[in-house]
């Protein structure tokens, strides 16, 4: 290590132990004399940037984050750097002042924070004439949906038109999920396998989970890799005998990786479905740029591919297996309404939830609605386990929510559905979603949810609803209402059976 930084890390060091005695303005010296050292210690540039934040004085943070963007983008450019810092807590004024200088070099950062046409700027409390535009703004929208003036969304019916060619009323169906994220328990548990089997147990199908964390991996991913994983040829053997004891008719793959000597791949599925006869459903929960077209690579053997996004990867299937293979695009997986906890409204004792990894720019709009006085709970994580909450208090802590914040915004120009959409609904909790997502294909603005474009947006109409509960009330009824009717996990098995040949 050079000299400097030597010098560096020890400076930090110092600035820390000041900090734990009070010693304030002897820790700040000692974080500037860190970035002197080595202009590229993102540490020293954090604690100074940090301190300056909780002292009130924010335009020194600003430009400590500034010159920290500057001289070492490499991480300040990476949000999730400040996992490092505040775990699975959330500092509100350090992350604002972050996004303050970050948005002197990210157009969708500033369009956050343009004010809002209809609703000009939030405050502190909803001014009279704000109310009353939001109120206006609802009872248009309703009124509108109640005359049956408003076009009903053009791909609600995706699910419902495929299902009803399912007449087969059970099935022996084998999930071949990680039951981890990332295929590593050292990660939360992966709620497209509990969810997908949930679903499926809802439904009366006769289903059993194979653990995919030994065999369904991805190589590239680093996060991937843990000492305990089962040898190849052990773990393929117990997923042999599972489907000699089971004999299914149908595995389900969660098939986001491409398979590998190390793991299940093409020719060792393809040479276990012609000896034991079942269908092979994919299913890739993220189609879209950057991430790779995992489909394309199970497409051959498989009977269905089935995305939750598309950005053209179903089509690109469809064009290089002309004939031989199915696609279908759902706006979500098979959700189990048996694994949420809905409260009464009496007791649904959180205001405005923020939960997840520390994506999407998630710690963007928490900040700024702490700034605009709203009650926010917040935990943000990067998903290992040890930082995040389990499945179960995610989803208590969803029950007990009035609102719900979601951002399915991956880059400038595309957003996809999330499985929050549904997670927030099936919990009866008002959901409040960043505009830039194809969900109003599928749901009724203002009648389902409520779209906001940017932090004054999102800040009136949080406030809007958490002092009129009759609109609140009435918009998380008529979403459950008409969430079951279009996206049950009923018709969600019964589409893809149908596209199988269970008909």
């Amino acid at each position: 290590m050079h000299k400097n930084q030597d010098a560096a890390q020890k400076s930090v060091e110092l600035g820390l132990a000041n900090l734990a005695v009070g010693q304030f303005k002897e820790a700040a010296l000692e974080f500037r004399s860190a970035i002197e050292n080595n202009p590229k210690n993102s540490d020293g540039y954090y604690y100074l940037a940090n301190l300056f934040s909780l002292a009130g004085q924010d335009e020194i943070a600003v430009q400590v984050f500034r010159q920290a963007l500057q001289s070492a983008p490499e991480d300040f450019l990476n949000h999730q750097l400040f996992i490092k810092y505040q775990q699975s807590g959330f500092d509100a004024a350090t992350t604002k002042n972050f996004y303050t200088a970050y948005a002197e070099r990210s157009k969708s950062i500033r369009g956050y924070l343009t004010p809002s046409d209809m609703l000009g700027t939030y405050q502190s409390t909803l001014s009279d004439k704000q109310d009353a535009t939001v109120r206006d703004i609802f009872n248009q929208h309703w009124n509108s949906w109640e005359k049956n003036d408003t076009a009903v969304p053009k791909f609600s019916n995706v699910l419902a038109d495929l299902a009803v060619k399912c007449t087969v009323q059970n099935l022996r169906v084998l999930l071949l999920f990680p039951t981890h994220v990332n295929a590593n328990p050292n990660f939360v548990s992966s709620t497209y396998a509990s969810h997908s089997l949930s679903s499926l147990q809802a439904c009366g199908y006769e289903v059993e989970m194979h653990d995919g964390d030994h065999l369904c991996f991805d190589l590239e991913n680093l996060n991937s890799d843990w000492t305990d994983r089962k040898p190849t040829i052990e773990a393929l053997a117990e997923l042999e005998n599972h489907l000699q004891a089971f004999q299914p008719e149908v595995v389900v793959l969660e098939g986001l990786f491409e398979g590998s000597p190390n793991s299940l791949n093409l020719e060792t599925l393809n040479n276990l479905k012609n000896e034991f006869g079942f269908k092979v459903v994919v299913f890739i929960a993220d189609a879209y740029p950057p991430i790779k077209n995992y489909g394309a690579y199970w497409a051959p053997i498989a009977d269905l591919t089935v995305a939750l996004s598309n950005v053209g990867y179903l089509e690109e299937i469809e064009g290089l297996f002309k004939g031989g293979t199915k696609t279908l695009h759902s706006p979500c997986q098979g959700i189990s309404d048996d694994l949420f906890a809905p409260r009464q409204v009496s007791e649904r004792n959180i205001e405005l939830l923020i939960d997840g990894s520390r994506r999407r720019d998630r710690d963007f709009w928490c900040a700024y609605a702490v700034d605009g006085g709203l009650n926010v709970s917040a935990t943000l994580t990067d998903r290992h386990k040890s930082r995040a909450l389990s499945e179960r208090e995610y989803y208590d802590r969803m029950g007990r929510a009035q609102l719900v914040i979601n951002n399915g915004l991956v880059s400038p120009g595309l957003g996809i559905m999330t499985l929050r959409i549904f997670e927030a609904i099936c919990s009866q909790t008002l959901l409040l979603q960043y505009a830039e997502c194809p969900i109003e294909d599928y749901f009724q603005p203002f009648i389902h949810y409520v779209p906001f474009s940017n932090i004054h947006e999102m800040v009136c109409y949080s406030q809007f609803l958490l002092k009129h509960k009759d609109y609140r009330k009435r918009i998380v009824s008529e979403a459950f209402n008409w969430n079951s009717a279009h996206f049950s996990g009923q018709l969600f098995w019964q589409a893809i059976f149908s596209q199988v040949g269970f008909q």
